[in-house]
């Protein structure tokens, strides 16, 4: 697994950037919550998510979409107030690097609005590819909105 309530990394030793509220002493932690129960479940998957703390402060999340038994959809939201700091890229890469081994998952996708550039390269420096985009219609939204779908392959069991 991932990491624990008790496994923590700093700030430094996980390269963020030490300016406003990661600070280079703070503590780090992704802590994994199994089966979370979505409000609209995607294709029935199972869906877990990692909570990233900092400080004792939940600053943000990612979560994970079992699509079928080999793909996966992973998704991330960072406190506003903490974007822009490299947290969302180093959660992003940990827990694709724990996707294979602990959740089986060969592929990944995610998605992002197309004018939504951060988003997009926090995708890029995780090592995701763009993969296509298309129009979407979104509730909350009155016109359809650019999607750009992303991927990314975890190795084979």
């Amino acid at each position: 697994m991932l990491a624990t309530e008790g496994s923590t990394q700093t700030a430094n030793e996980v390269g963020l950037d030490a300016a406003g509220p990661a600070q280079p002493d703070a503590c780090i932690q992704l802590v994994y919550v199994p089966d979370v129960e979505m409000v609209e479940p995607i294709g029935g998957g199972r869906c877990g998510v990692y909570r990233l703390v900092l400080d004792g402060v939940d600053v943000g999340a990612v979560s994970l979409v079992g699509l079928t038994r080999c793909h996966g959809e992973i998704g991330y939201e960072i406190d506003p107030g903490y974007q822009g700091r490299g947290l969302a890229t180093f959660a992003l890469k940990r827990v694709v690097a724990t996707v294979q081994p602990d959740h089986g998952f060969t592929l990944l996708t995610a998605r992002a609005m197309i004018d939504n550039l951060a988003s997009i390269r926090v995708l890029e420096k995780a090592g995701f590819t763009r993969a296509s985009a298309k129009l979407c219609c979104i509730d909350g939204f009155d016109e359809p909105v650019g999607i750009v779908t992303y991927r990314r392959e975890t190795g084979f069991p």
